[in-house]
C-alpha cells in the first residue's frame, strides 16, 4: 500500500477522532487489495468498482484498449453518481491524480469537492495523462472548491500550472511513536558487520520501480566498493515489475556487488530495517513529498537524496543529510565516500535529521488543520452543479452501445494493469455537524505561510 493510501487512512482516522459524528464512505478501485483490507479491518463502508482514469501507463496504447478503458470509466462514473445520490454526502474528497470520476460525479450533483494531490503522476510514476499535465491540473482546479498538496514543492508546481494561489500544504500525518516502537522489533539485517569506521549499512525503502532509482544506488555502491570500502545496501520493497527487479540483480552481478546488495521484498515493518541502517537513501527521480524520507529522519538517520521535488524541502543539505544530482551515481558515490571518510558526520547529521523531522510532524500543517478547512466547506450551502444536466446522459450512453460490459464497468476482455499510484478515488463524507468555530479557523489556516517554520 502506497503513501497516498496510508495518508488517506490516517486523515480519516484523525477526522473520526476529532468528530465522532463524522461518517466516511469510500468508493475505491476493485479488485480487493491491501487498501480494501484496511477498510474492512476498520469497519468502514465502501463500494469497489473497476475503473482506470485519465493517467495511463503509456500514451501508445492501442485504440481498442483506450476504448475499453473509456467504457469502463463511463460505467463506473454512472455508478458513482448513483451511489452519491443514495449516500447524500455533504462533501466528496478525491485522493489521487489518476482518476477524476468522483470529482465528475460531485460536479454533476453540485456537491462540494476537495482534492488531495499527493503526486505528480507523470514525473514520479511515469504515467501518461490523457491530455497534458497543465490541462489535467487545470481540470483538477476547476473541479475543486479546495486543493491540498503534501509539500511546498508540489504547491509551487500546481500553482505554476493553474495560476491558483489558494493551495493548502498538508503534510502527511505520521504516528511518530508507532514508527519508533516498530523500529525496535526483531532485527532485520543478518550477518557480521565490521565494527570500524569504514563499515556502513545502507537502506533504501520503497517500491522497486524505475522511478525510485534503485539502479542509481547500486551503481554508486559499486563505485564505493571498487575503492575497497566496506558498504552494503538493503533494498526493501515489493517490485512493480519482476523484470525490473531481475534487471537490478543482473546489474549487481555485472558490477561485482551482488554479495553486497540484499533484496528483502515487501515487509510489513520496514522501520526495523531503517533502525539498523547507518545511512538511508532516497534516489527517486522525483518525489512529491517523500514520506519514506521523513520516516528515515524520524528514526535519526542521515538521508542522501536526489535534489529534486520534496527531498529538497525535507533535507537541509550538509546539515541533516546530503543531496545529489538526480540519476547521478557518481555524485551519490561522492556523498557516500564523504560519510565514510568522516564517520562522525553520520551521527551528527542523524541527530539533525531527527530534530528537523519535527517541522513536518508537529501537526500545525497536518491533518487537523486540513480537517477544519474541509468541514467548513461541508457545512456550507451547496452550490449549483458545475456540469450541465446533460452530463449524466453522457455517462450513460456508452453502456447502451457496449452491452458486453457488466455493471460497474468490468470489462471481460483486455485488462491492462495500471502502474503507479493506486487510484483510491474518494471518501464520501456525510452528516457533518455545524460547528461555529470552523469557518473562523478555516480563514486562519488559509492565511498561514506555506513553508515549515525555521
Amino acid at each position: 500500500m502506497g503513501g497516498a493510501e496510508r495518508s488517506l487512512l490516517k486523515l480519516v482516522e484523525d477526522w473520526q477522532a476529532s468528530n465522532p459524528d463524522f461518517e466516511p464512505f469510500f468508493i475505491t478501485k476493485a479488485p480487493r487489495g491491501s487498501f480494501i483490507r484496511e477498510l474492512e479491518a476498520r469497519g468502514w463502508p465502501f463500494l469497489a468498482l473497476r475503473f482506470n482514469g485519465w493517467a495511463l501507463p503509456s500514451d501508445s496504447m492501442k485504440p481498442g484498449t483506450k476504448s475499453e478503458f473509456a467504457i469502463r470509466d463511463y460505467n463506473a462514473t454512472k455508478r458513482i453518481i448513483a451511489e452519491m445520490e443514495k449516500q447524500k454526502p455533504r462533501l466528496v474528497v478525491t485522493n489521487t491524480v489518476v482518476a477524476p470520476w468522483g470529482a465528475f460525479a460531485a460536479a454533476v450533483l453540485g456537491i462540494p469537492h476537495a482534492w488531495f494531490v499527493r503526486e505528480y503522476g507523470d514525473l514520479d510514476h511515469q504515467l501518461a495523462f490523457a491530455t497534458s499535465p497543465k490541462e489535467t491540473f487545470e481540470d483538477i482546479s476547476y473541479f475543486s472548491d479546495v486543493i491540498f498538496v503534501n509539500s511546498n514543492t508540489l504547491r509551487d508546481y500546481v500553482n505554476n500550472l493553474t495560476g491558483r494561489p489558494d493551495i493548502h500544504v498538508c503534510y502527511p500525518s505520521l504516528d511518530v511513536k508507532a514508527i519508533r516502537d516498530k523500529s525496535l522489533e526483531s532485527p532485520s539485517l543478518s550477518g557480521p558487520r565490521r565494527q570500524d569506521s569504514r563499515s556502513v549499512q545502507l537502506v533504501q525503502v520503497g517500491r522497486v520501480s524505475r522511478g525510485k532509482g534503485q539502479d542509481t544506488a547500486i551503481r554508486a555502491l559499486s563505485r564505493v566498493a571498487s575503492k575497497g570500502l566496506d558498504v552494503k545496501l538493503a533494498i526493501v520493497g515489493s517490485a512493480d515489475e519482476s523484470a525490473y527487479e531481475d534487471h537490478l540483480k543482473i546489474l549487481a552481478r555485472e558490477l561485482g556487488v551482488a554479495d553486497r546488495v540484499l533484496f528483502h521484498g515487501h515487509d510489513d515493518n520496514p522501520f526495523r530495517f531503517i533502525h539498523e541502517a547507518d545511512i538511508c537513501i532516497t534516489a527517486s527521480t522525483n518525489e512529491a513529498f517523500g514520506r519514506t524520507t521523513l520516516e528515515y529522519m524520524i528514526l535519526g538517520k542521515p538521508v542522501i537524496a536526489a535534489a529534486r521535488g520534496g527531498s529538497t524541502e525535507l533535507i537541509d543539505d550538509g546539515i541533516s543529510g546530503m543531496l545529489f544530482a538526480p540519476e547521478s551515481d557518481e555524485e551519490l558515490a561522492d556523498c557516500l565516500e564523504h560519510y565514510l571518510e568522516k564517520p562522525d558526520l553520520i551521527v551528527e547529521h542523524g541527530k539533525a535529521a531527527m530534530a528537523r523531522s519535527v517541522l513536518f510532524t508537529d501537526g500545525q500543517q497536518g491533518n487537523s488543520a486540513a480537517i477544519e478547512v474541509v468541514e467548513s466547506l461541508a457545512i456550507g450551502e451547496h452550490g449549483k452543479p458545475k456540469l450541465p444536466k446533460i452530463a449524466r446522459r453522457w455517462f450513460e450512453l456508452p453502456a447502451l452501445v457496449h452491452g458486453a460490459y457488466s455493471e460497474g464497468g468490468v470489462s471481460h476482455e483486455s485488462r491492462v494493469p495500471l502502474r503507479g499510484p493506486r487510484a483510491r478515488l474518494i471518501a464520501v463524507v456525510r452528516r457533518i455537524p455545524v460547528v461555529g468555530r470552523i469557518a473562523r479557523k478555516a480563514r486562519e489556516f488559509a492565511r498561514r505561510p506555506g513553508g515549515p517554520r525555521s
